[in-house]
């Protein structure tokens, strides 16, 4: 990112993100952790509702989105949309990465 790679910066971290929810929650992981963090936690017990605040910032980064279905991409970056659609105008964009310290 600070050498202003960023396409390669945001595929990397899509795969990065992709191959830890997977290892850790198996084959279904990404549908897992989008339904854990989308649950409205006030009748879940704290260890529930602790992980789904540590999985909160993937509900955003699992968003599918498909190329042909005419809907735009995304505006934040997208796990889906980063490994499916590479090529797409505007898709790898600096505004999907973090800012570094």
């Amino acid at each position: 990112m600070r050498a202003d790679f960023n396409s390669p910066t945001q595929l990397h971290a899509a795969n990065i993100i992709d191959s830890i929810v997977l290892d850790t929650l198996g084959d279904r992981g990404r549908d897992g952790a989008r339904d854990l963090a989308s649950q409205d936690w006030a009748s879940l017990g704290m260890q529930v509702v602790a992980e789904g605040l540590a999985l909160r910032p993937l509900f955003r980064a699992l968003t599918t989105w498909y190329l042909n279905r005419g809907t735009p991409p995304p505006d934040h970056f997208a796990r889906h949309a980063t490994v499916h659609a590479v090529g797409q105008p505007d898709l790898f964009h600096p505004r999907y990465m973090p800012s570094l310290p």
